[in-house]
């Protein structure tokens, strides 16, 4: 699309002889939308060499390139659209607007006496929070009672949008481009080519470069011995005086419903491995009452295991509890309710959250020990490298890149030191902190992710997540053949799918990060605690959070948009070549030629880097986890890498794409439901001593 001033320009900037082709007496100047009429004449424009200018290239004339003339601002501008967490900052602006309309009834205002005001509890919540209740009321939230009603209406409207947020990024902003298509369809091709090309090169080779310190860090620790570890930061006087890593008191917490007996003694095992268990590890066996025989089996995973720990309690979450969707967080916050009424001490008490197929690896709980002896916060959260691999030997090919990519992301993650990094699986925090935070949220369903980010935001922004490089190894779910009692593929592969939909319903922790916002803000204008930072917390926060943010878009969100993508691209491609005349087809071929090259370039970088992921993970493999392996690979090594790397090239599409269809479903579900039920897949079924052989069945928990 040239116009007259773009032509004008050139000739003034350039002293060449140009020849341009004048338009037809009653032509045009097209613009916007009648970029797709093929019956409009366009423009053509041909520069000549300046004269008296010499080649520099030896023995060849200079040529001027037929190119397809596009606006390189509204490329940027689309870029800028296109990528989802741009939407970010327009929601915070939004959120802080939200907040400032939101006012407090006038007997709750901030005064002298208003700490004597009573909580204002429901009698279902004061039944289920017990013992925890008067530190949710010291949480830096106001509670939705204080506000006026209209503010209360006003708020009801803003969390109906926060659960439309999910759905407007995945779906809304698809859509944007598509409109925007018609007017620049140059522009929004090249937007979302050099968008997906330049977001999967910068993955991989993010993975690539951080995964292989990550590896390197791992190996090192994996040769000191448990008892050699040293406090990194002896000067913990602020806080904790004099305190060893052997008086740190620990308690693992094993959520668990239908889950086999031996793969709990599996977790066991591992766990009673550490110098401290039975001087300074406790277990906690989180149980479901509806389960069928859950006090016998609690008691006798209890008699088997006792010897080995200082001490073993066994909780039963009731099935009738009000609001109190089962499933693993439910599990977790009722076990964690029960104990914090029998810990009479909890200053020194660290609480490890763990997956019943969860295996420890050597050294885990004497490095936590030392960092939280050595640590002048109790804001924080360690976390492990989490591999997905106990079962790696039987997983198919798609199940194989779903477990490389997954591990290696939250292994790049931890290795970085300046990423944004969430609690996932298997983590441990203080036990003052899950108190101080309330515990445990039994309406969402990611309860890792949730933990994390409400953690942070009570916190006003305080907590951090901490790498403990100590790898923990866990099952995929897996299906066998009921005839031949072997894996099934494609049971397996359903299984796995069945796991990812659920992992993709954590999208709804967007909608409950802006839901919070405006009651934290509410607060900080409100509260009468001396000891509140007020806004100045709450900016701290907001800014910080950015980050945060972020990394869920790029979780959640971009993966889902990207398939969008890649289909729109496709689209835009073809509807280019048929709808624009015969006049502009070679154009179409240049713009083509022109913008896929920088791509091309990226997409060989990308394939180099994810050999580099593929490498790194194959070495994890063989290091460090291969003897925690079930059963053994039937392949020489090299042709074991090449299955893998075979499996990455006609696998990683299907995988990405189921992918994207889970967030498309999860951000509808966050839209139209407000609780999910909570599906456990298919988990290998061990047989009674065979653990270290490897022989497994699997059954439907």
């Amino acid at each position: 699309r040239n116009s007259s001033r773009v032509i004008n320009q050139i000739i003034k900037k350039v002293n060449s002889k140009a020849i341009i082709h004048e338009p037809a007496p009653g032509d045009v100047v097209p613009s916007g939308s009648d970029v797709w009429s093929p019956e409009t004449r366009w423009r053509r424009v041909s520069e000549s060499h300046p004269d008296g200018v010499v080649s520099t290239l030896p023995g060849r004339s200079l040529r001027w390139k037929d190119v397809s003339y596009i606006s390189l601002p509204m490329v940027c501008v689309l870029c800028g659209v296109a990528y989802p967490a741009v939407i970010v900052g327009s929601l915070l602006g939004l959120t802080v607007l939200v907040s400032m309309c939101l006012k407090v009834e006038q007997q709750y205002q901030k005064s002298g006496d208003a700490e004597a005001e009573e909580p204002h509890v429901s009698a279902e919540d004061a039944e289920r929070q017990g013992v925890l209740q008067p530190f949710i009321d010291k949480l830096p939230i106001l509670p939705k009672h204080k506000l006026t009603p209209t503010s209360r209406r006003i708020y009801v409207v803003w969390a109906t949008f926060c659960c439309a947020v999910p759905s407007i990024m995945v779906f809304g902003t698809p859509l944007l481009m598509t409109i925007l298509a018609r007017p620049f369809p140059q522009e929004v091709l090249a937007a979302l080519t050099l968008l997906t090309s330049a977001f999967v090169f910068s993955n991989t080779l993010y993975m690539s470069v951080f995964a292989c310190f990550g590896l390197c860090r791992m190996h090192a620790q994996s040769k000191v011995e448990p008892l050699d570890f040293a406090v990194d930061d002896p000067s913990g006087e602020q806080r904790r005086q004099r305190l060893s890593a052997a008086d740190v008191r620990h308690w693992v917490v094993l959520p668990q419903y239908k889950e086999d007996v031996e793969i709990v003694h599996m977790c066991l095992e591992s766990v009673a491995q550490s110098t401290y268990a039975k001087s300074s590890i406790g277990i906690v066996l989180a149980m479901e009452e509806r389960e069928e025989n859950a006090q016998g089996k609690a008691k006798k995973i209890i008699q088997e295991f006792q010897h080995k720990f200082s001490d073993m309690k066994a909780f039963y979450h009731p099935g009738n509890l009000p609001n109190d969707p089962p499933g693993k967080a439910s599990n977790v916050a009722y076990a964690f309710r029960q104990l914090y009424a029998e810990v009479s001490d909890c200053d020194n008490v660290v609480l490890t959250i763990a997956d019943a197929d969860s295996e420890f690896g050597a050294g885990y709980f004497e490095s936590l020990s030392c960092q939280f002896a050595a640590s002048q916060s109790r804001y924080k959260i360690w976390q492990s490298p989490v591999f997905h691999m106990k079962n790696y030997h039987r997983q198919p090919a798609p199940v194989v890149v779903g477990t490389m990519f997954t591990s290696m992301q939250e292994l790049s993650g931890l290795t970085d030191p300046n990423a944004v990094r969430f609690p996932y699986s298997t983590y441990s925090l203080p036990m003052t902190l899950a108190r101080d935070v309330g515990g445990w949220d039994v309406e969402w369903i990611a309860e890792d992710y949730h933990m994390g980010i409400k953690c942070f935001l009570m916190t006003l922004g305080k907590t951090s997540v901490e790498p403990i490089m100590s790898p923990v190894i866990n099952y995929v779910p897996e299906k066998t053949d009921d005839v031949t009692k072997e894996t099934a593929w494609w049971g397996t592969c359903m299984a796995r799918w069945t796991q990812l939909q659920r992992h993709a319903l954590g999208f709804s922790d967007f909608s409950y990060y802006f839901m919070m916002l405006p009651l934290v803000f509410s607060f900080s204008t409100s509260s009468s605690s001396r000891d509140d930072e007020g806004l100045r917390g709450f900016w701290r926060m907001l800014f910080c959070g950015t980050t945060l943010l972020v990394r869920l878009v790029n979780v959640h969100v971009l993966i889902g948009v990207l398939s969008t993508y890649g289909a729109m691209e496709f689209s835009l491609r073809v509807l280019m070549q048929v709808f624009f005349g015969d006049s502009r087809s070679q154009d179409v071929e240049i713009l083509l030629g022109h913008v896929g090259l920088f791509p091309r370039y990226l997409m060989l970088v990308t394939v180099i880097c994810t050999l580099a992921v593929a490498v790194v993970f194959f070495t994890s493999y063989n290091w460090l986890l291969k003897p925690r392996i079930e059963g053994e690979h039937n392949l020489p090594p090299l042709l074991h890498f090449t299955k893998n790397v075979a499996s990455l090239a006609w696998a990683s599409p299907i995988y990405f794409l189921a992918m994207g269809w889970a967030i498309w479903r999860a951000a509808v579900l966050v839209l139209t439901q407000r609780s999910f039920e909570y599906h456990v897949a298919p988990k290998p079924k061990q047989e009674a001593g065979s653990c270290s052989e490897g022989r497994t069945e699997v059954t439907e928990s």
